[in-house]
């Protein structure tokens, strides 16, 4: 295959998930689109699904082959930022095109393959950060009933991470080192 060919379908279905483009996703990949594209700033596709939150294409996504340990360019999985669900900016986008959006979903699907032990740039590991993020955002969930739901939400996300890390190092006992 023409390798420029093949790196332009792979932006662009970087491109159709950061936008959230179901159906142009699916078109790239069943055309062969590298389920593991990134884009030109180092965030693959994937991270770019869970970032949005969007169930349907880290489902595609994965399904299709994409490595839940590919980071972006601050080490962060996809894990990371679809625990602590998308930014008002990517839940405005989404809405207004209708898509499904279930982090808590998404998160399900991205623990049966992702290492739980990669850590980002500041050191810590996706189950470090989301406790990181719940505790910063604290104070406001006291105040706001959809604040609220959202801490009950990152309990949940919380849980399930503890319990598949808890898994993967019974699975193998040096990755608790």
């Amino acid at each position: 295959m023409n390798r420029p060919v093949s790196a332009a379908r792979d932006q662009e279905l970087v491109s159709a998930v950061r936008e959230g483009d179901i159906e142009r996703a699916r078109k790239l990949l069943n055309s062969k689109a590298d389920a593991n594209a990134i884009d030109s700033d180092g965030t693959p596709a994937l991270v770019w699904a869970g970032t949005c939150g969007n169930y349907v294409l880290v489902r595609m996504l994965l399904a299709a082959g994409a490595s839940p340990d590919l980071q972006d360019g601050k080490k962060r999985t996809a894990l990371f930022y679809a625990a602590t669900g998308p930014t008002v900016k990517d839940r405005e986008r989404y809405r207004t095109k209708q898509e499904l959006l279930d982090a808590e979903e998404s998160v399900q699907l991205l623990l049966k393959g992702t290492d739980l032990t990669l850590k980002d740039d500041d050191g810590k590991t996706a189950l470090e950060w989301v406790k990181d993020y719940r505790l910063t955002r604290s104070l406001g969930y006291a105040f706001s009933p959809s604040l609220s739901e959202k801490r009950q939400r990152l309990d949940r996300i919380i849980k399930s991470i503890e319990r598949a890390a808890t898994l993967q190092i019974l699975k193998d006992p040096s990755l608790g080192d």
